[in-house]
């Protein structure tokens, strides 16, 4: 699993990176932030995959209150921009997971981790 974090400056958001992202919480920010944007490839041919934000420090994927979940179709591309995402604020931190259900409460792998990019711009 490769993760990296590419800072930004003014009103060009960081990019968190994550070839393997799973169905355990990770932090992308540990301040207050401004989604921006997603862009997440699904390799499973056969299942949908559901990528789920948390404004917190850290997360228990089914445990922690989701405050956005975004469909990923099965082999597929989604991206979303920041035109289209709307504004999205995480006034404490941000962690961000995958399932393969789309209930708060799932914690089910996907067979293949897709591939994530996650842009924000610090609030």
């Amino acid at each position: 699993m490769a993760i990296t974090t590419i800072k930004g400056a003014g009103k060009i958001p960081a990019v968190y990176r994550n070839t393997a992202l799973t169905n355990s919480a990770v932090q992308v920010a540990s301040v207050p932030v401004i989604l921006k944007g997603i862009n997440v490839i699904n390799p499973n041919v056969s299942t949908h995959a559901f990528l789920k934000f948390y404004n917190a420090a850290s997360a228990t994927v089914g445990t922690t209150a989701v405050v956005k979940t975004i469909l990923c179709e099965q082999y597929a591309a989604t991206f979303i921009s920041a035109e289209d995402i709307g504004l999205e604020y995480f006034d404490t931190a941000m962690c961000v997971a995958i399932t393969g259900a789309l209930v708060d409460t799932d914690t089910s792998a996907m067979a293949t981790v897709p591939y994530c990019e996650i842009f924000y711009t610090f609030g």
